[in-house]
């Protein structure tokens, strides 16, 4: 048996940035005194109890871990000495070159972020507050939070590939689609991944350039080094527009994660030795660039304490939804007050009167939320929220009471609503059988009815087709599947043939696929910034419910993230007509609107559609 075994993690690559992270491990029968890299730069000894695990033969087990410089490398050659009592001994590894990085650096790219952005890092001491961040904010997860189940993070910031990291990797980058921002080394170094765009940052590392317990003389176009992940995420936000911060789970204390693992590779200790040159950053951003900076829970930061809207306020705005189980809010119970006393009703008859806001064009009722197919186009492909799939990718299966539709419809025609209606939100509505009936109370009604298929159902059900036939008066049918230009003109006459008195008219995702959140195809193509500037009056125009009765502000709102409602609890009336929708619907049809709402400032479905079929 070998009398010492040292294994090393971290660097196993050239690193490209002056000051790099080393972390390794070594096992031995002798007492391990102390080990250091060229010329006199003393690791740290942690505990590591994987290796204990696996090497418990050996007597003497450590970690070790500190930082190295690029003039401690011989070329690409990097020497660690180790004294043990027996005497000393050097070894030696050799550094493999660096493959260059697909992402783009953040500081020559058209990256923006929008006004209020929350900052959520994985310690423990967030796990009370993750349903209290401000439906505002836009979230940047840094490290493994990313893997909060509660958290829906914007953007990612990742500061090394470890092996600490790798453990959980692969998990982040399956079920994460939004934006990556990585440290340099961390976008050369991570596994393949179905993600090949992104942004990197690199960190001024040079001792003199680093943060310190000093207050900062600039971090205008740059991120500096030694103060953790979030330090670097404080510095984007501040190079990137934001004018408030809000911190989550940034605990700056101890090596355990929200969910109960601990960080194998650190020994951060009760207060992180970087929290002092945190502490400088932060005042320094409040007392010359006017930052505000708060945080939702416990940290070892010298950061005030954030405080919730006023009471009075959820006039205006409802409270963040409470998951079931959890007791209700104050705010929430208080608005379910004013809901009974007539307020909102109150509010909508003077605003449906005194505004310049006419009712809307389309109405959409999900009558059931469930689809046949699973496209990767869709914003359901990705959805593990619960609203279409849950954790595990199931398909959610539920029906919104039928009472509940023809109410809907009633309340519509009420309104003087008549337009256009649909029986779907991101489903298939013929796989409801009680479509039919649905179909004909709306043309009773006097309203007109237009329908979306994948046509899966109607071609295996002539009956259906025929009892459809004049009673949809327009049927738009995707087809998803052809190869060639005459595959496609086939289908087309099939479906034309089928219906002789209902128009059809065809959707081709194969050539005029549009970028939506939550798709596979969002995640992969390259997306134009100039798209964000433009304004969007989708939400002035349609009135959406999803099956729960949850209100969406647009098609690309499935999530109901805006909080605008529920159909089930208020009339359409005072859900259109409500000071907050108003608001938010006139704000987004300015140029820049949607810089102003996290979950618009990522939606691209303005830009140029994709052709798969000639790859353009």
């Amino acid at each position: 048996m070998n009398q010492t075994l040292i294994h090393i993690d971290h660097p196993k690559k050239m690193p490209l940035e002056t000051n790099f992270p080393i972390q390794g491990w070594i096992v031995s029968h002798f007492d391990i005194q102390k080990i250091w890299i060229e010329p006199d730069i003393e690791l740290s000894f942690t505990a590591r109890p994987d290796v204990e695990q696996v090497h418990s033969s050996y007597p003497y087990i450590k970690g070790f871990v500190g930082m190295g410089y690029q003039h401690n490398l011989q070329q690409d050659k990097l020497t660690f000495h180790c004294r043990l009592d027996s005497g000393e001994f050097s070894y030696t590894i050799v550094l493999e070159p660096l493959p260059p990085t697909q992402f783009v650096d953040v500081f020559t790219s058209d990256f923006r972020l929008p006004p209020k952005v929350c900052i959520v890092a994985p310690g423990p001491n967030g796990r009370e507050y993750y349903q209290k961040i401000p439906n505002d904010f836009y979230i940047i997860a840094v490290n493994k939070a990313v893997l909060i189940p509660e958290v829906q993070a914007d953007v990612w910031m990742l500061n090394h590939m470890t092996e600490n990291v790798q453990r959980w990797y692969g998990e982040a980058d399956a079920k994460f689609n939004g934006i990556r921002v990585f440290r340099y080394s961390a976008s050369v170094t991570m596994p393949p991944s179905r993600v090949k765009e992104g942004y990197f940052f690199q960190t001024a590392t040079m001792p003199s350039e680093q943060l310190n317990s000093s207050m900062p003389e600039s971090i205008d176009g740059v991120i500096r080094a030694e103060g953790s992940i979030t330090g670097c995420a404080i510095q984007l936000a501040y190079n990137f527009g934001v004018s408030e911060i809000l911190l989550c789970g940034v605990d700056m204390s101890g090596d355990r994660y929200w969910d109960g693992t601990i960080n194998i590779q650190a020994s951060h200790g009760n207060t992180w030795p970087v929290s002092a040159n945190v502490n400088s950053l932060i005042k320094w951003l409040a007392a010359e660039k006017g930052i505000k900076i708060f945080t939702l829970s416990p940290t070892k930061l010298e950061v005030p304490k954030y405080k919730p809207k006023k009471v009075f306020e959820v006039l205006r705005y409802k409270p963040k939804k409470v998951n079931s189980g959890r007791k209700k809010t104050y705010q929430s119970y208080f608005r379910k007050v004013l809901i009974r006393l007539g307020v909102y009703k109150l509010i909508a008859f003077v605003l449906k009167r005194t505004t310049d806001f006419p009712i809307w064009a389309n109405l959409e009722i999900d009558i059931q939320s469930s689809c046949n197919r699973d496209c990767e186009f869709c914003p359901r492909f990705w959805d593990r929220s619960g609203v279409r799939k849950d954790a595990k990718g199931n398909q959610i299966i539920a029906k919104m009471p039928s009472e509940k539709v023809y109410n809907l419809i009633d309340q519509a025609h009420k309104l003087g609503f008549q337009g256009k209606v649909k029986l779907h939100r991101l489903s298939e509505g013929l796989l409801d059988k009680r479509y039919v009936e649905f179909a004909k109370y709306i043309k009773l009604k006097g309203l007109r009815l237009l329908e979306n298929t994948n046509g899966d159902v109607l071609r295996k059900n002539e009956t259906l087709c025929a009892e459809l036939d004049g009673l949809i008066e327009l049927l738009t049918i995707g087809l998803y599947d052809y190869k060639n230009e005459a595959e496609k003109q086939a289908e087309m006459a099939y479906w034309r043939n089928r219906f002789k008195k209902t128009e059809v008219k065809f959707s081709l995702p194969p050539e005029n696929c549009i970028i939506r959140q939550g798709s596979k195809v969002y995640a992969e193509v390259i997306k134009n910034p100039k798209a964000l500037d433009l304004p969007c009056i989708q939400p002035s125009r349609m009135m959406l419910i999803r099956y729960d009765g949850n209100i969406s502000l647009c098609c690309e709102d499935d999530g109901c993230h805006f909080d605008l409602g529920n159909a089930f609890e208020q009339s359409l009336q005072e859900l259109w007509w409500s000071y907050k929708h108003i608001k938010i619907t006139k704000t987004l049809a300015k140029p820049g609107g949607r810089h102003k709402f996290a979950r618009c400032s990522r939606c691209y479905n303005s830009q140029k559609t994709i052709n798969f079929l000639s790859g353009e």
